[in-house]
């Protein structure tokens, strides 16, 4: 039987609603654990944190030397130099706390100029559906392993076509006003990086038999007879999807996986795109409690008491006295919907 859930019989009757400078105040207020991330890499040294900003930072550095993604050469003359930044992120467990401090270098894409560094930038993502229908649905009616792997700097896998030149990057010393990066991966900001890396991804799984969904260019599939045997891999930008029937089939297009790029894995997936993932024996439960908290305590919603309706009807707003300029931050609670 399916348990309803309960909900507050009682409604707030009121005809009119009146906000207060305080209310407002309320109403910006963030999670704190917001604020806790570096906006610049001048951030980082006035940190208690600093240290574990600047492993990060040193982390992502050695990648991109091990991965030769730029060369260091003479600023060339009436070449577009694009320039670059740093991006701090905390990751979260499935639980909702921090369990890594990531640090990543972008490319300003926005300084590009089209036809002389970029052309085409398009590059599909996994529809939700996907995940939902073709992947938890079928694993769960076949009673399939779902995995999961994450590609570690995955858009440096990407070979670029147009030649693009980069400042040196803040975290690198250089005696040398005139020394400038002349890419040969495609790096995290580029236009058309996200291409690159898909057509990479895309052609090392053809060379293997996988086709493309006819439904979703990144839902890919490896037909072996019987329906345990087969293999199927949904792409979302660095995170894959992997699901067949056989743990001995997984672990070896796992190893595959591993001698192409620089891949983590993740074992059985619990948390894909920031929607938890629950298996029982019968069944596979997909929840955002996460998120929906998350949200809630951006907001200072918390604890709030949910309502039937959002309004009562026929409301009779009073004028707020306050700055023309100041704005409530409307749009990111709807963009967060």
């Amino acid at each position: 039987p399916v348990t309803e859930l309960k909900r507050s019989e009682r409604l707030k009757n009121c005809n009119k609603i009146s906000y207060q400078e305080n209310d407002i105040e309320i109403l910006m207020c963030v999670n704190h654990s917001l604020l806790e991330i570096p906006s610049c890499y001048q951030d980082i040294s006035k940190r208690d944190d600093r240290v574990k900003w600047e492993e990060a930072i040193n982390t992502e550095i050695n990648s991109l030397l091990q991965n030769k993604t730029w060369t260091l050469v003479s600023k060339p003359k009436n070449k577009n130099i694009v320039d670059c930044k740093w991006v701090f992120t905390i990751k979260n467990d499935i639980n909702g706390n921090p369990c890594k401090y990531k640090a990543r270098l972008v490319a300003k894409g926005f300084s590009q100029q089209y036809l002389s560094d970029y052309t085409e930038t398009f590059a599909p993502v996994a529809r939700i559906s996907t995940l939902r229908i073709h992947a938890i649905a079928f694993a769960n009616q076949f009673n399939l392993l779902v995995h999961q792997m994450d590609v570690q700097t995955a858009y440096l896998n990407g070979l670029l076509k147009e030649e693009i030149f980069m400042q040196i990057p803040e975290g690198i010393n250089s005696d040398n006003e005139n020394v400038v990066c002349k890419l040969n991966k495609a790096l995290y900001g580029l236009k058309q990086s996200a291409r690159c890396w898909f057509e990479r991804f895309d052609e090392i799984l053809k060379q293997h038999n996988f086709k493309n969904s006819t439904v979703d260019r990144c839902l890919y599939f490896l037909e072996k007879g019987h329906v345990r045997e087969n293999i199927y891999v949904i792409l979302y930008v660095d995170d894959l999807l992997i699901v067949t029937g056989k743990m001995n089939t997984m672990s070896a297009f796992k190893n595959h996986l591993m001698h192409q790029f620089k891949m983590v894995d993740l074992n059985e997936a619990k948390i894909f795109l920031g929607i938890r993932i629950q298996r029982t024996e019968s069944e596979i439960l997909l929840d955002q409690c996460q998120y929906l908290k998350t949200v809630l305590n951006k907001f200072n919603m918390s604890e709030c008491k949910p309502i039937n309706t959002p309004l009562p009807m026929k409301i009779d707003y009073i004028a707020l006295n306050t700055d023309d300029n100041y704005n409530a931050p409307c749009r990111n609670l709807i963009g967060c919907l």
